[in-house]
């Protein structure tokens, strides 16, 4: 069963979130280090909470690949100090194939309504009319 890992960072007194860096940086290097483990999705999104300055959802194929990556984590936690000082809240969860592909489906359909969406606005746009 595919393994869907949610990591808060959640907000305290004193504590900072890199945005940029955690991005552009360090979810880059744990793709690259964590694919070879069965990693399938590494996403970051702002805070959804007063409590949390982001939340990333990481997606492996099976409990095993995420033991795996566990135990290849030293370079990955070293850079995680240069993104963040804020404590991790983790939350596993498991999804059989319809569950991952009913919601990999629901995911596309959002991203194409967006997608058309976007490119309705820039037609209206290069014809002159009013985009709102």
């Amino acid at each position: 069963m595919t393994l869907i890992v949610r990591t808060r960072f959640l907000k305290a007194e004193g504590t900072w979130f890199d945005y940029e860096y955690f991005d552009g940086k360090h979810l880059p290097l744990l793709r690259r280090r964590h694919a070879r483990h069965g990693l399938l999705e590494a996403e970051l999104r702002p805070g959804a909470a007063d409590d949390e300055h982001a939340n990333v959802r990481f997606v492996y194929r099976d409990e095993a690949s995420f033991v795996a990556a566990l135990n290849d984590m030293d370079e990955i936690l070293r850079d995680l100090a240069r993104a963040t000082n804020a404590t991790m809240d983790l939350r596993l969860e498991q999804f059989g194939e319809t569950e991952l592909g009913a919601e990999a489906e629901r995911r596309a359909r959002r991203a194409a309504r967006a997608r058309a969406a976007n490119h309705g606005a820039r037609d209206r746009e290069s014809r002159g009319a009013p985009t709102a």
